[in-house]
């Protein structure tokens, strides 16, 4: 075979293969990016609630002047814009970050009635029966939040790195 077909050979199996590297880089890159922005929305759905309920924010919202009945209300205005990040976000968790993941979910929205169904429903953050009652469902309503948040991770690895 003459050099000059073997060298055009080797020329067209490095553009091959560059191609196909570049190709898979480019992929990668746009699913970082389009999870980035997943990502971006759910956090941008969630602290908004969470700076309105949590007095350590520094929003004016103190231990004296928020009954429950504002924290269920503030709970249930923004659930349509939670249930929509939620959605769109699970989709790029790993498998085996999936079931915690739901389980936060669950823990945060859903209540088990006494025959066993389960429902959307914030008003278990509302006791009205003591003052101290009030803090505690408060303090779970953060805590379950903020449970929702520490999923959300921005990914910026290099497009070289194995994996997304």
């Amino acid at each position: 075979m003459p050099d000059s077909l073997v060298n055009g050979l080797f020329a067209l199996l490095g553009a091959a293969i560059a191609g196909l590297v570049g190709y898979v880089s480019a992929i990668g890159a746009a699913v970082r990016k389009e999870k980035n922005q997943a990502v971006i929305e759910f956090q941008s759905s969630f602290q908004p609630t969470l700076a309105k309920i949590d007095p350590h924010l520094g929003l004016g919202i103190n231990d004296f002047s928020f009954p429950g009945q504002t924290l269920v209300k503030i709970l249930e205005e923004d659930f349509p814009r939670h249930v929509m990040a939620y959605q769109k976000f699970r989709q790029f968790l790993p498998t085996e970050k999936q079931l915690a993941f739901d389980d936060a979910w669950s823990e945060y929205c859903h209540h088990k009635s006494d025959d066993g169904r389960v429902y959307v429903h914030f008003k278990k953050y509302f006791n009205p029966a003591t003052y101290a009652d009030h803090l505690n469902e408060r303090n779970v309503a953060i805590r379950n939040l903020t449970t929702l948040l520490s999923f959300a991770e921005l990914n910026h690895k290099s497009p070289f790195e194995s994996g997304l």
